[in-house]
């Protein structure tokens, strides 16, 4: 068979086609990390630098630990994206109590990125929006 610059270009054609037919039904790749919490929201994690389950928030939780809720965040979370313009208490019992003089555990001011300090890992029960 002659190969011709006609030949040629119609095989370009077609695999141009083919590819970008295989680039349209590729999934498009799902977020990771930190990057899976949306904007104006709470986002706390299970794992260190916004890895593991991810609990989304816009008032808090007064027990983590009863439904409806994220499952398996109390006394869970290792990080946190605060996206939201409010800060928030992170308390180490239900009902935003427990923790320092002040009660708070934790607070994550707005637009806080972090994975927590090892004494404050593993220890919130309920989180509280503080406007």
């Amino acid at each position: 068979m002659k190969v011709t610059s006609v030949s040629v270009r119609a095989a370009l054609v077609v695999g141009s086609a083919a590819a970008a037919a295989a680039l349209a039904i590729t999934p498009s790749q799902a977020a990771t990390g930190y990057a899976r919490c949306p904007a104006g929201k709470l986002c706390v994690f299970s794992g260190t630098n916004g890895s593991g389950v991810i609990g989304i928030f816009s008032t808090g939780d007064v027990d983590l630990g009863a439904a409806p809720g994220p499952s398996g965040l109390n006394n869970n979370i290792e990080s946190v994206w605060n996206r939201s313009s409010s800060n928030f208490a992170f308390y180490p019992e239900r009902n935003y109590n427990g923790g320092s003089a002040d009660g708070i555990s934790e607070l994550v001011p707005r637009t806080a990125k972090a994975t927590f300090y090892p004494k404050f890992r593993n220890t919130t029960s309920s989180i509280k929006k503080l406007g």
